[in-house]
């Protein structure tokens, strides 16, 4: 399937041997199930859902590119309590297991103003000249907030996309990204990318996406976060 360009197989079952697929395939196709029928029954107990997704998730998050859920084409199980119980694992290993946090040291690790001042005015200027601003700003990662699964119509070309993002809490303690002006430029090949900054007040009424942050920003998740926005 990877050969012919399908990126996401749903439906993998567990007797596919996904760690096995993983390793053949290195990132060329994500894997979507691992969840399969043998749980999905009307005696499964908690106990016995939980184990059985956790030992799931255990196996197939390490090898990446894999998103677990019940095997069938329709979303949920066919006995309701049973999705209570697999979600309630994957959860567990979301904000327990599988995402680490950052913290800072008291001093940032990297910093703009630890380097010399004729290096910085000289590097700011080459760069700023190329329209790469953020090729010299050094920004720590405090922790991972969300990876939101996105599914909208792109207002330029008016198609539909399914996007999964990851966002961060970044510290720009040191840097001088600040300084350089309430918008600025970064060009990537034939693309311009200008960035603004917002104040929280505005954010209701701006032209901004993703949607859900416009409220989300106010109330930031203590753990990793899983979610998904249709807009």
């Amino acid at each position: 399937m990877a050969e012919i360009g399908i990126q996401v197989w749903q439906g993998t079952l567990p007797e596919n041997n996904i760690p096995a697929l993983q390793q053949q395939l290195r990132g060329r196709l994500v894997l979507m199930g691992g969840i399969g029928a043998a749980i999905d029954r009307a005696d499964a107990a908690p106990e016995e859902i939980l184990a059985y997704t956790k030992a799931t998730l255990d196996d197939c998050c390490p090898g990446g590119h894999f998103i677990p859920s019940i095997t069938y084409g329709l979303p949920g199980a066919v006995f309701p309590h049973i999705d209570r119980y697999v979600d309630q694992a994957i959860d567990a290993y979301n904000a327990q297991l599988h995402v680490p946090r950052f913290n800072l040291p008291p001093v940032p690790r990297r910093s703009v103003h630890a380097q010399p001042a004729d290096s910085v005015r000289s590097g700011g200027e080459d760069t700023a000249a190329q329209g790469d601003i953020l090729g010299s700003i050094a920004a720590a990662i405090r922790r991972p907030l969300w990876l939101n699964q996105g599914f909208f119509t792109e207002d330029v070309d008016q198609l539909r996309y399914h996007e999964l993002c990851l966002y961060f809490l970044m510290d720009f303690a040191g840097t001088d990204l600040l300084a350089r002006g309430q918008s600025f430029r970064r060009d990537e090949g034939v693309h311009s990318h200008q960035f603004t900054w917002l104040p929280f007040e505005s954010l209701a009424d701006a032209y901004f996406y993703p949607i859900f942050l416009k409220k989300a920003i106010f109330h930031l998740p203590e753990a990793f976060t899983l979610r998904t926005e249709v807009e």
